[in-house]
């Protein structure tokens, strides 16, 4: 399964970055800030994945490290998308939950290349 985490920590962020602009599409009026096209997106998403990595490392190293992350993540998003705090805090916590699924959805991908594959 190791082996073909990589593909996943690769394959991830294209996925995330669709979920962000889905989350952030409509007029520009809302979010005058807001990056238009794809691939600024794709740049936010592998900078968040990078710090949520940095992050997660440092979680085994020190307790509680990713609930100090998660408010700098939600201010990531405030600071490059603008728009209110209170949208911020929801769009990240949609945004969550659809990663989480397809987080798992590839976790249980690995495992079953992992045993076919053995």
């Amino acid at each position: 399964m190791f082996g073909y985490a990589p593909y996943a920590a690769i394959g991830l962020p294209p996925l995330f970055a669709l979920l962000l602009e889905v989350a952030y599409a409509g007029s520009g009026r809302r979010h005058p800030a807001r990056p238009r096209l794809y691939a600024a997106h794709l740049l936010f998403g592998a900078h968040t994945h990078a710090f949520l990595f940095a992050v997660t490392t440092a979680l085994a190293l020190v307790h509680f490290g990713f609930l100090r992350a998660v408010p700098l993540a939600v201010a990531s998003l405030k600071a490059v998308y603008a728009g209110s705090w209170a949208g911020a805090v929801l769009r990240a916590g949609a945004i969550a939950l659809c990663y989480s699924i397809l987080f798992g959805v590839a976790v249980s991908a690995l495992v079953v290349a992992a045993i076919l594959l053995r």
